[in-house]
């Protein structure tokens, strides 16, 4: 009992901590895990950045494409009636929603949308529709209004020859919309600055996260508390046309910001801002998950552990019963062998292991020392007995005995015969042979049992004499 105890609590102590090193393994490689994903979590949202500025970007591009393509086609279909003229120009301005429209002809002079006389004086800046021959967009100027504007210009042909140009100026704001400036329900900003400079060309509305200069982006950027360093690689990065991610001091919170260029206009940045702490939000919600995530696989690993702990217990538990019974049976079987001897008073026994062919004989109270012929090799053994045996009775008594015999009977459940014989000795023996069949474990015995009927059969011949004589 001692020895089993201390099998049990070896057993349960490798089982502990089989259990703690699969919860170490887990907690580490969950948190291991945790960090990867933190860290493409912040890439992400870098992308994420990255990716709302561009397409700000590519929303006012194409925003613009449109107001140039509108003026292509007013190019094409424009009548030079001075009427005629100045009422397409009107109603271009009005459904477009534009700050002016002109024309001019090759000589350089032409009207409005109101109407009024103009030359090419009236242009801020590089005319290229009649000096050129080409389309253009120019880099954004103030008008007397304080209005940023952007000159759109297109030749006008007639049978390939040119006859003059259209001009129409547009208003950078015209390109804002709550859902590109001020991005994710509010929480990003977006601005179109000038590149050379840094000028607002078009600011968002105005926002906590950072308090805007009117100088443009990088007072801004300076007024922040970010130091030199910081606006000298913003300014390097814009004048050179790259798209860039940075992490910059707003008001009171830090800030992601990026910037990429608007290809088709030179001067023109589009700079988007966000808080960081918007991406430690999703970091700490993502910690959270991980946590939540490592107690549930625990929490199942050791419910499937208990499991099969309980399985492999209650399996044990059922194999011992079974050995407990087999071993019962057995006993009893023993047991109600021995009292089969004892109650046919029989003089000894051969066990015959059916498995191994090997035989073993107990005596019980006989002087037969021919009996102990049975030993070792079942076959020698009955050859050996054999010699002993009255020549009338040794075939029956080896037809019956032999090992095939035996092993026939024990498979095919068939009773083995009774038989009787005589052994030669100074007096003739008579002995009776009866059997058993037996098995114990993965093994299978058969009993033969011999008792001594000498005195009985001499009994029998005197009163068969007596009758007769």
């Amino acid at each position: 009992m001692n020895k089993e105890k201390f099998h049990y609590k070896k057993n349960t102590g490798f089982f502990i901590i089989i259990l703690l090193f699969v919860i170490a393994f887990l907690g580490i490689g969950a948190y291991r895990v945790k960090d990867n994903v933190i860290a493409q979590i912040n890439d992400t949202s870098y992308d994420y950045l990255l990716s709302t500025t561009e397409i700000v970007e590519s929303k006012v591009v194409s925003s613009l494409e449109k107001d140039v393509q509108k003026l292509n086609y007013l190019s094409e279909s424009i009548l030079f009636d001075h009427n005629t003229l100045k009422y397409a120009l009107k109603e271009f301005t009005r459904n477009n929603d534009l700050y002016s429209t002109f024309y001019l002809d090759m000589d350089g002079k032409g009207i409005n949308h109101n109407d009024d006389t103009i030359d090419f004086s009236y242009i801020k800046n590089e005319e290229t529709a009649i000096s050129k021959g080409e389309s253009s967009i120019s880099p954004a100027y103030m008008n007397e209004a304080g209005d940023t504007i952007v000159l759109i210009q297109t030749p006008v042909y007639r049978n390939n020859v040119q006859k003059g140009a259209l001009y129409c100026e547009v208003m950078v704001q015209r390109y804002y919309t709550n859902e590109l400036f001020a991005f994710q329900e509010g929480k990003g900003r977006t601005f179109i600055v000038n590149s050379e400079d840094g000028a607002w060309l078009l600011k968002s509305p105005a926002s906590d996260m950072i308090k805007l200069n009117d100088d443009g982006l990088y007072a801004t950027i300076k007024e922040n508390g970010n130091n030199d360093s910081t606006v000298k690689q913003l300014k390097d990065s814009i004048a050179k046309q790259k798209t860039g991610v940075f992490e910059i001091q707003g008001n009171d919170a830090t800030l992601i910001l990026c910037t990429t260029p608007v290809h088709e206009i030179n001067d023109w940045q589009i700079v988007t801002i966000m808080r960081a702490d918007m991406f430690a939000t999703q970091i700490a919600q993502v910690e959270r998950n991980t946590v939540f995530i490592v107690v549930l696989l625990i929490a199942m690993i050791l419910v499937s552990i208990i499991t099969i702990y309980l399985i492999f217990h209650g399996q044990r538990k059922k194999y011992r019963d079974q050995l407990e019974n087999q071993y019962q049976m057995e006993k009893d079987a023993i047991e109600m062998m021995n009292r089969e001897i004892i109650m046919r008073n029989c003089d000894f026994s051969v066990c015959v292991d059916l498995d191994e062919a090997l035989c073993s004989v107990k005596i019980y109270h006989d002087n037969n020392e021919k009996a102990n012929l049975f030993h070792d090799t079942y076959d020698q053994a009955l050859r050996a007995y054999s010699k002993e045996i009255y020549m009338d009775d040794v075939d029956e008594f080896i037809e019956t005995f032999t090992l095939s015999s035996l092993k026939k009977a024990y498979h095919e459940h068939k009773e083995i015969k009774h038989i009787h014989y005589r052994i030669m000795s100074d007096e003739t023996l008579w002995y009776e042979c009866y059997s058993t069949c037996y098995h114990q474990k993965d093994h299978h015995y058969v009993y033969l049992f011999h008792r001594n009927i000498s005195q009985e059969m001499k009994q029998q011949i005197q009163l068969i004499q007596e009758k007769y004589h």
